[in-house]
């Protein structure tokens, strides 16, 4: 009798230990606060529309993990699928701009940088619970390169199911999103 005692006591401690760290979840950041809905949670605020009228060879640099992002495989691939994104919705129409790799980024006019604030996936105790989703927030900066003057803010976030193929689109949608709202 004492060894069912002494589990039921150890299986309650255990409940009542892990129970209590995720019943004060963190609170949730508010991800919509100050975007504006449009596309795929992506906002560009364009700051010089006469610049970007003009147009010019852009080079975007793959975003980086910022604060809230561990930078990963993962993480580096999701930023290249980005860039692949921006780049499809350039070429798509005969737009002014014209997409150049980072690495020759001394041919471009602009520069699309930033970075991937948050990216997260869930955690073990998350998928138990059966909350398999990802979110991300980025931020970046479109650049003109000789005057290093701001030309649009891009702000954005989105969320996914847990699996490849799903982040995966979602990365390249948010590239995508971008690219389409920059040629408005």
């Amino acid at each position: 009798m004492q060894a069912i005692s002494r589990k039921f006591f150890v299986v309650l401690v255990c409940s009542l230990v892990f129970g209590s760290g995720c019943s004060g979840a963190a609170p949730k950041k508010d991800l919509s606060s100050n975007v504006v809905m449009s596309g795929k949670g992506i906002d560009v605020q364009v700051l010089n529309p006469a610049r970007l009228a003009e147009g010019g060879a852009v080079a975007f640099e793959p975003l980086k993990a910022g604060a809230d992002a561990e930078a990963t495989p993962l993480l580096d691939r999701f930023a290249l699928l980005i860039v692949k994104g921006t780049a499809d919705a350039f070429s798509e129409d005969n737009s002014l701009f014209k997409f150049v790799m980072p690495q020759d980024s001394s041919r471009a006019d602009m520069v699309l940088d930033g970075h991937i604030e948050e990216f997260r996936s869930p955690g073990s105790m998350d998928r138990l619970m059966m909350n398999n989703i990802v979110s991300v927030r980025i931020k970046g900066n479109l650049l003109d390169v000789k005057t290093k003057e701001v030309i649009a803010v891009i702000d954005g976030h989105d969320t996914s199911r847990n699996n490849r193929k799903d982040i995966d689109k979602m990365a390249y949608d948010i590239g995508y999103a971008i690219g389409r709202e920059l040629l408005k």
